[in-house]
């Protein structure tokens, strides 16, 4: 059994729980996206599994994030060479802001830009196996 995350209670809006958590001293929005309204019990094991499954992969996320947008911010966003980026400065400036479960169990991460971006919010994406597929700039 997967242990219980501590989220804020779950409401129902347009084909979606909703719900939030605080992870890492930040809040942090969780949405399961579902065709029906599923029993709480259910939607708290996905929700729980999926929270804890991104808690466990923070770094590995971010890296991500890194390898796909860092040489972008780094050629074309920052004010110059004084401005560039390492990877660790590039993952610093990043902030998890939302979790979203799909129904096929892919998910999707959205991430503060830390003022990159020039306020672009920052998507990763995964498969249903939760192989990371992509990282892209949104908004």
């Amino acid at each position: 059994m997967t242990p219980r995350v501590p989220f804020e209670p779950f409401t129902w809006s347009s084909g979606r729980w909703e719900s939030a958590l605080e992870l890492d001293g930040r809040r942090v929005k969780v949405l399961v996206r579902s065709e029906e309204r599923d029993d709480e019990e259910a939607l708290e094991e996905r929700a729980s599994t999926a929270v804890i499954w991104t808690a466990q992969q923070a770094m590995d996320l971010l890296l991500f994030c890194a390898a796909r947008l860092l040489d972008d911010y780094n050629s074309g966003w920052s004010e110059g060479p004084d401005d560039s980026l390492t990877t660790a400065g590039f993952v610093r400036r990043l902030s998890l802001v939302e979790v979203d479960l799909a129904p096929d169990g892919s998910m999707r991460w959205l991430y503060h830009d830390g003022g990159m971006f020039q306020g672009h919010e920052i998507v990763v994406t995964s498969d249903q196996d939760l192989k990371l597929c992509d990282a892209y700039l949104e908004g």
